[in-house]
Order: C-alpha cells, then sequence, then structure tokens
C-alpha cells in the first residue's frame, strides 16, 4: 500500500463515523417520507419514534458544525453524494462560489444539479456507472418528455422538478405521467408572486409572499439540540469510506430498493456565505414543495439539508433567521473532529513509513506557522510535505542510500574508492570519523584468510541499518510510553503521538525537561495505577506483535531489521511484565524500616553528637518563647547528623523497586530511541536542512527558498512583478533604468498600477487616462482626446487592477477611484 492510499483511508476512517449519522438521518427520513407517500409498507419502517412526524412542512436538516470550512471537508461531502445517487437519488452541491444573490438564482443552481448531475464527479465517485453526456439546457428539456410544457420562466424551478421526479422515478401509482399530461395542464406563472413558487392559486386558498410566515405555521422544532457522535467512536468498528469505491454504503443504504424514489439531498457547506433574506426565502419555498398536498402543491418532494457551519449554530444561524423559518426546519447536530485529529492520524502514518523524515524545524514550521495560522486544511499540509520530500531527494547528493539496505550496499560497493572518500568529507560531515583509506586492503592472517576489519563500506552500511531500526522502533515505543504516562492527569509531554514525536525530534526523547517533569509526576503516583499503567503497556505492545506481520508497509522493510526490531520488542515486552511482577510484590511487602537514617542513639536514647549543654532543660523551669527558640536553634546547629528533607528517611521496598523501574525506563528509551541528529548519516534520512545560522530558532533552520515556496508572499511578488517586470520576470525587453521609470513598452497593466502608486487616496479618473496616454506617446490634451484603442486599453487595465483589489469604485465621485494599496511598496 502507498503511503497516500494509507493516508486516505485513514482520513476517511476518522471522517466515517460523521458520514454514517448523516446518512442514517436521512435514510430514516426518506423511509418516513415514502410510508408518508404510500410507496413502501409501514411495517418495514425502522425507528419510526425517532423522526416523528412527515406532514409537518418541516425540512429535515443537517446542521454540520465543522468548526472551520477546510477542504478536507469536502470528503464527507463526497460520501454522502455517493451514498445518496446509490440510492437512487440525487444531490444538489452549492459550492462557494455560486451565484447566491437572490432565492430565484439558489433555486436554479439547485434545480439544474437535480435534473443534470455532472457526470465527471458521478464517474470519480462510482468507477463503474455507465458515462452520461451533458446537456445542455434546451436539449435537456427538448428530450424529458414531462419538462415539455414548462415555458423559459420556469424551467429550473421546484415545479418543474416536482413534474420530473413524479413523471421520471414513476411516483404516482394512481395516475400515469401520460394521464397526468391529458388531464392536467401546468399552468405557465404571469407574474412574479415569489421567485419559484407556481402562480396558480388553490381553491380556497389565500395567496402570500413567502417572506411572512402561515397563519397556522407549525411550532419551532429543532429536534435534539445536541447530537454527541464521540461516545461510541471507539465502541465499534467503522468501515473506512474511500472515494475510489463503492463499498462505503452501509447495510441499510444496500436493502433500499433502486425501484423506490431516491432522496433529493442539498448541501450548502458554507451557509453564512448566502445572505439571511435569500436563506430564508429559499427554506420556505423548499417547505412548501415538501409536504405535498397539505400546503397546496400537487406531490410533495423528498428534500433534506445538509448546512455546513464554521460557528456555532447560535452565532451563525439561529440568529439570522426569523422564527417562522426556524420553525420549517427539524435539524439535528453532527460535530467533525477539529483539525488536530485529522493532522495526528496523517502523522501516524507519516511516522510508519520508512525513508525520508521532516527535520524537528521543519515540522514546526510546517504545523505552528502554517498549517495551525493559515488553513488548517490537512490536504494542503500534505502538498507541503510532497514538496518538502522532492526538495530533499532533489538536494541530497546520495539519494540511492535511502534504498532499503541491500541496494544501499550494492550501490556504496559500486563507487570508486574516491568517490567514496569525497562523499563522505564533502556531504556528509556527521561521518567524517569514518573515512579511511579506502585503497587499502584487509590485512590478511597467516593462515591466509582475511581478518573480519569492518571496511568503510561495512560501517556506513551499519550506521544506515541503525537509522531504518530506529524508525521501526520509534512509533510502537512512543505508544508504549503513552500508555505507561495515561494516568497521569498532567502530562507535560502531551497526550497525541505528534507532542512525543515532536519532542524526540528536537534532542532526544529522555533529554527534554518534559521527560524529567514526566518521571516526577509517575513517582508520584499511586500503587494501583501505576500498576494498572504497566499492564496496559504490556499488553498493548503484545497485541502489536502479534499485527505486526500484516502492517500497510511491512513489504516496504527489510527482513532482517524487521526480525531484529521484533525481537527487540518482545525483550521489552517480556521486561515489562516482569517489573509488573516486582512492582506488584513490593507493593504488599511491610516496611521494616527503622525509622529516621543519619541520626544514631546512644547507649541512654540520646542522639549522639549533641552537646550536654544543648539538651540541659529543666522541664520545670521558667523560658521565655524567644529562649525556648534560640535553644532549640543551639541544638539543631550542634547536631552533626541532623537531616533536613524527607529524602533521609529510609525508603520502603516499593519506592526501591519504582525508583529502579524509573531509571531502567529512561536508560531503555535511551537505548533504543536516540536523538536521530546526533546519529551519523542522519543528512541521508532527515531534511530538508538549510544553511546553519548563529540564531537555532527553527525559522533560521530552514532554507529560504523552502520557505518561501511553502508559504509565499503573494502580495509582495506581485508588486514587484508589477512595478519591475524586467528585473522579477528576467525578461530583456521590459528592463528599466530604475525601478521608478517608466517604459511604454511595459504592459498596461504595469504602466497604470506604477501611476496609482504616485495617486493619493483619490484618484481621478480623467487625470490617470491622460497620463497613460501620455506615457504611451500620444501628444493629447482637451481638444485631443485619447485614441479610442488607448482608451480601452485603459479600460481593461482599471478592471484588472479592481479584480485584483488595488482599487475601487466610490458613491460620492463617478468618476474617481479609491486607492487600496496603501503601505505595500517594498
Amino acid at each position: 500500500m502507498s503511503l497516500k492510499h494509507a493516508i486516505d483511508a485513514d482520513l476517511s476512517q476518522v471522517s466515517g463515523f460523521i458520514f454514517q449519522k448523516i446518512d442514517r438521518f436521512i435514510q430514516n427520513n426518506h423511509e418516513n417520507w415514502l410510508i408518508a407517500s404510500g410507496l413502501t409498507p409501514a411495517g418495514q419502517l425502522n425507528d419510526t419514534d425517532f423522526f416523528p412526524g412527515v406532514r409537518t412542512g418541516q425540512i429535515p436538516t443537517a446542521l454540520l458544525l465543522a468548526g472551520v470550512n477546510t477542504p478536507d471537508h469536502n470528503l464527507i461531502y463526497r460520501q454522502i453524494f455517493s451514498s445518496v445517487w446509490m440510492q437512487n437519488g440525487r444531490v444538489a452541491l452549492i459550492n462557494p462560489g455560486t451565484d447566491t444573490a437572490s432565492s430565484r438564482l439558489l433555486v436554479a443552481s439547485v434545480v439544474k444539479q437535480f435534473l443534470q448531475p455532472d457526470s465527471d464527479t458521478i464517474g470519480a465517485l462510482n468507477p463503474g456507472f455507465p458515462h452520461t453526456v451533458l446537456l445542455d439546457d434546451e436539449e435537456l428539456f427538448t428530450q424529458d418528455n414531462s419538462l415539455h410544457s414548462f415555458p423559459s420562466t420556469t424551467k429550473f424551478t421546484y415545479l418543474a422538478l416536482s413534474e420530473w421526479y413524479h413523471s421520471r422515478q414513476k411516483i404516482s401509482r394512481h395516475q400515469s405521467p401520460s394521464d397526468l399530461s391529458r388531464g392536467a395542464s401546468i399552468p405557465a406563472p404571469h407574474s412574479r408572486r415569489s421567485l419559484s413558487q407556481p402562480s396558480a392559486r388553490t381553491p380556497g386558498r389565500q395567496l402570500r409572499s413567502s417572506m411572512f410566515p402561515r397563519s397556522n405555521q407549525a411550532p419551532r422544532s429543532l429536534g435534539r439540540r445536541a447530537f454527541d457522535v464521540g461516545s461510541d467512536v471507539h465502541a465499534k468498528t467503522i468501515t473506512p469510506v474511500s472515494k475510489r469505491s463503492s463499498s462505503v454504503l452501509s447495510d441499510r443504504t444496500k436493502e433500499v430498493s433502486l425501484d423506490n424514489p431516491g432522496p433529493l439531498v442539498i448541501i450548502l457547506p458554507q451557509v453564512e456565505s448566502i445572505p439571511s433574506h435569500v436563506l430564508e426565502e429559499f427554506i420556505h419555498l423548499t417547505s412548501i414543495y415538501l409536504s405535498g398536498p397539505s400546503d397546496g402543491c400537487s406531490r410533495g418532494l423528498p428534500i433534506y439539508l445538509v448546512l455546513g457551519l464554521s460557528t456555532s449554530p447560535e452565532a451563525g444561524f439561529e440568529s439570522r433567521l426569523c422564527a417562522s423559518t426556524l420553525g420549517r426546519l427539524k435539524t439535528e447536530r453532527f460535530t467533525v473532529p477539529p483539525p488536530a485529529s485529522f493532522l495526528e492520524t496523517v502523522f501516524e502514518a507519516l511516522i510508519h513509513f520508512p525513508g525520508f523524515r521532516l527535520t524537528h524545524s521543519m515540522t514546526t514550521h510546517l504545523v505552528d506557522s502554517l498549517f495551525l495560522c493559515l488553513d488548517y486544511s490537512v490536504q494542503n499540509f500534505l502538498r507541503r510535505i510532497q514538496f518538502c520530500m522532492l526538495e530533499h531527494y532533489l538536494n541530497c547528493p546520495n539519494p540511492e542510500l535511502l534504498l532499503p539496505i541491500e541496494r544501499a550496499r550494492a550501490y556504496l560497493t559500486a563507487l570508486p574508492p574516491t568517490e567514496l572518500a569525497n562523499m563522505l568529507t564533502l556531504h556528509y560531515p556527521s561521518v567524517t570519523s569514518l573515512v579511511t583509506d579506502p585503497s587499502m586492503s584487509p590485512p590478511v592472517s597467516p593462515t591466509g584468510r582475511v581478518k573480519t576489519k569492518p571496511t568503510v563500506v561495512d560501517r556506513l552500511v551499519t550506521q544506515l541499518a541503525s537509522h531504518w531500526k530506529l524508525q521501526y522502533l520509534v512509533s510502537p515505543l512512543l505508544s508504549w510510553f503513552q500508555f505507561i504516562c495515561s494516568s497521569l492527569s498532567a502530562q507535560p509531554l502531551g497526550k497525541s503521538t505528534l507532542s512525543l514525536y515532536r519532542t524526540w525530534l528536537k534532542n532526544g526523547l529522555t533529554q527534554s525537561e518534559e521527560f524529567k517533569l514526566t518521571l516526577n509526576l509517575l513517582s508520584g503516583l499511586t500503587k494501583d495505577n501505576l500498576l494498572q499503567a504497566i499492564d496496559r503497556a504490556a499488553g498493548w505492545l503484545g497485541s502489536h506483535l502479534q499485527n505486526e506481520k500484516v502492517g500497510r508497509f511491512c513489504n516496504l522493510w527489510s527482513p532482517s531489521i524487521v526480525q531484529e526490531c521484533c525481537s527487540e520488542l518482545r525483550q521489552l515486552e517480556r521486561t515489562t511484565r516482569h517489573w509488573y511482577e516486582s512492582l506488584d510484590a513490593a507493593s504488599t511487602k511491610i516496611n521494616t524500616g527503622s525509622g529516621i537514617t543519619g541520626l544514631e542513639t546512644g547507649p541512654t536514647g540520646s542522639p549522639v553528637g549533641v552537646s550536654p549543654a544543648s539538651q540541659a532543660l529543666n522541664g520545670k523551669q521558667r523560658i521565655s518563647r524567644w529562649g525556648l527558640r534560640q535553644h532549640l536553634q543551639q541544638i539543631a546547629a550542634s547536631s552533626p547528623a541532623r537531616y533536613s528533607s524527607p529524602c533521609s528517611r529510609p525508603q520502603t521496598p516499593w519506592e526501591q523497586e519504582r525508583s529502579a523501574f524509573l531509571t531502567w525506563l529512561r536508560c531503555e528509551l535511551s537505548r533504543l530511541i536516540p536523538c536521530p541528529s546526533n546519529l551519523p548519516l542522519h543528512e541521508v534520512f532527515y531534511g530538508p536542512i538549510g544553511q546553519r545560522t548563529t540564531d537555532s530558532s527553527p525559522q533560521q533552520l530552514i532554507s529560504l527558498s523552502v520557505r518561501r515556496r511553502l508559504n509565499p508572499p503573494y502580495q509582495k511578488c506581485v508588486h514587484q512583478a508589477l512595478r519591475d517586470p524586467g528585473t522579477y520576470l528576467q525578461i530583456s525587453q521590459f528592463q528599466l533604468d530604475s525601478p521608478d521609470s517608466l517604459n511604454p513598452a511595459l504592459p498596461d497593466l504595469c504602466i497604470l498600477y506604477k501611476l496609482h502608486l504616485e495617486s493619493t487616496k483619490m484618484i481621478n479618473l480623467y487625470d490617470w487616462l491622460m497620463a497613460f496616454a501620455t506615457v504611451l506617446g500620444e501628444e493629447v490634451d482637451r481638444e485631443h482626446p485619447p485614441a479610442k484603442s488607448t482608451q480601452a486599453r485603459f479600460f481593461h487595465g482599471i478592471a484588472q487592477l479592481h479584480q485584483f483589489g488595488y482599487i475601487k469604485p466610490t458613491r460620492h465621485k463617478a468618476d474617481h477611484v479609491m486607492r487600496l494599496t496603501w503601505g505595500i511598496a517594498v
């Protein structure tokens, strides 16, 4: 399995339980709708009490509390799309770039996606599904018989969607689509009473505006106010859901018959970006076409909403809608795991993968400076790691050393002796001590056999093997140490594998101050808690060894490395169980110590070394408080064997055994997972590394080019390109004598940008045009305006500057624009 596929599977598993909850929510509501429509017997419905009421006009709505809307959440939306499509349903995904200025445009976008979904999306989600050809609007309404009678004003409305859905999906049992077309005509709306409603008046029902609630509006019911999705995350195994296959469907999805009509799901990933009045009108219109005859519509539609929220529902959703609108929604909340959970999942896969590893400075820069400050996107984080990996491979003098041990030995053996010596002395300073004269042959014994003196290649291979062992052992050992520290209320090293891994990368795990504080906290644990933690650590290590042979990357490791590391882990498991037994036995022993050590008593029972003068104190003698204090200070000062701390008392067997265990723990971690930067040839595996300076901060350890490519200063780059394109873009014909000079050969955008930098806050368009024409070489004045072509070029450049956000029009003066580029001149 490749690293990308492994990470995708892990991320799908993290978001899989959220998808399963939302999918179950949609399925249960759709089953209720099928029963209410008479398409499914009532006895087949499960959990009917969990979703009561279908004909209330309330739209089943899933509030997806995303925390931060990132590109990673598209995976959940793709899973919903795949599940609904396999249920013979349709999904409309309203991307943030969709025009939502009015509810009419929003409804049109939804209906258009329902009538003709994107074939590329369907093919990516379901590779086995037959390819569909997209039709334009005229072809779509010409080929579909159910949409013949709709004029252009009602092509993409809920009325057209209702007719298409019930005729195409064979919903109506009592009346066929042909009977409908003969016996009933679909009136064309002659006035805009609303943005997508039909204009036909229902007998006995007064028309109303969609902006006002009904008189008999159902009371506000938001369902369960909170939905806990984290309680049963580890209670059952979650099948990973991936976009590469359709195996994501649950058993209940597979039970849905394709003869039944599927649900219509509308996904709004960023509901906060839609104006409040547009969202209210959209919800009112959708609720009208949801219930069917009770609301004046001939047939209802099974519409369900999935709304993505980046803020709390109270602040970003409920406060923006009126009570009448909220009363039309039956909401349920679903919480997406925080971005840190996805990042932890990615790092667990990266730690298990052999070969290239990020340095501590680069890891800190990617996590703290980019991921937690810019976008919280795991997908962008993976792209940055791929770039760092490519940068390391391109700049590494000998990337062949990253191959498995056998192939790396063959590569080193094939190198000429001089090239081998130059490689070690120039590119890898950490192995300078290993360099000897490669041309010298090993000494020969009198019997004719070559002595077993290791050569330079043997030493290099040994160092490479030590890095492979270290990479194999670091993940299980960090998890094993986490189990030992699991009983601590405060964990200075952090509660995640990522924090432990970053501490280990920096200077080694046992050399950090957090590790010393953790050992002090472990020494203060109760007997039961420490024994339980050690027992859990030993049990986890045993189960890990049983499943190690079926690991995801087992084929990438050398068999000799795996065998040696597994033997180390088995020995560690046996030693951990031995310590558990020793500590358990010591906890039951009785302390036989004789009291405080260091204060010996004489034959008379008085402390040895205390002067008689300081001991003489008549109990019947009256003494002041100050005198008693002076007397006690004399006794304390005259005693040579006085003790000043509780450490001087004798330790119990439990304390002695616990202290020995903590000492063994420190030594074992130092031996098995030392700091990687202290090992020879660490430059091969850990990168990219920039030039070291006197400043040891993480930013200085990263090369400037890598940092600029990972997080480029876009504003500065665009400014330099527009101000001096010849130097920045390295184009000779655009070279300038100075950055402030002007040349008619420059692009129009560059000329206008340089002219606008010389202006004040408000720019007169007429003066700007005249200056632009003058730079181009035209002789202009009031009687001789610029040429039409020059004016066209000017306004085209103005539109580009407005698109970049450098200027904006003002309402006060129609012939002026406002400059927005203050403070970017570099």
